[in-house]
């Protein structure tokens, strides 16, 4: 996907990003004015994830939905997500709010993004439909 480019483009002074991929999200994300106005989307398969600055306030939010054969029940209880568990369909959600001070916020946030990730990977391991 390296060699899929982001689409750019702005509107009203605020750029928006959308990838194609998490493999670039980083990279992206750590070349953007920390306090500046942005909104990055990135897209796979099974997630997006959207972070917007507003300045002051960056914002983070990802949604997953799988079709899986069972509850996790590893997520049963985590205060760190929301979980829809309806039929063989689970959907998973997560926000976060983080102060704009410096680009250190751009690690916590890749972080949190590579940690639901790692989650969202072990429960397909375990529990996808064929």
């Amino acid at each position: 996907m390296s060699d899929i480019r982001p689409i750019v483009t702005q509107i009203d002074g605020m750029n928006f990003i959308l990838l194609e991929g998490y493999r670039d999200l980083f990279k992206i994300l750590s070349r953007q004015p920390v306090g500046g106005l942005w909104d990055i989307i990135a897209v796979d398969k099974y997630m997006i994830t959207e972070i917007l600055s507003r300045g002051k306030v960056i914002e983070l939010g990802m949604v997953a939905e799988l079709k899986i054969r069972a509850f996790p029940q590893e997520l049963a209880g985590n205060p760190e997500y929301e979980v829809e568990y309806v039929g063989d369909r689970l959907v998973i959600k997560s926000f976060s709010e983080y102060e704009a001070v410096s680009n250190m916020v751009y690690y916590a946030i890749a972080t949190k993004i590579n940690r639901f990730r790692a989650q969202l990977r072990s429960i397909l391991i375990k529990y996808r439909s064929i």
